[in-house]
């Protein structure tokens, strides 16, 4: 298990897991709340994939969980989001990562 962090796309993509269930989904979604005292601002539940937003330190950004492409967190504003969005997004990512690991 390792981590990527993209800009690809134009902006900062944290992708935590390119491999995993709806389980480490719900696990890290449970960190956030516990470990940074989140609440989720907006949910979408799909089939195959759950969006769930929420703010930290400014910026709105996503937790984001697809049965193919694993999960992963970007900015909400994509292309538009501001150098601190992105820096957000890696500083949430990495921290899911570690904490994640060895489980």
């Amino acid at each position: 298990m390792s981590i990527l962090i993209t800009n690809e796309k134009g902006w900062t993509e944290v992708i935590i897991e390119d491999d995993c269930g709806f389980d480490r989904f719900y696990e890290s979604a449970n960190i956030l709340k516990k470990d940074f005292q989140l609440d989720f601002i907006s949910k979408i539940n799909d089939f195959d994939s759950l969006y769930w937003g929420f703010n930290y330190n400014g910026s709105e950004l996503c937790l984001h969980y697809n049965i193919y492409m694993g999960l992963r967190i970007y900015p909400k504003l994509y292309e538009l989001a501001s150098p601190s969005d992105n820096k957000n997004s890696v500083t949430i990512g990495e921290f899911l990562f570690e904490k994640l690991k060895n489980k």
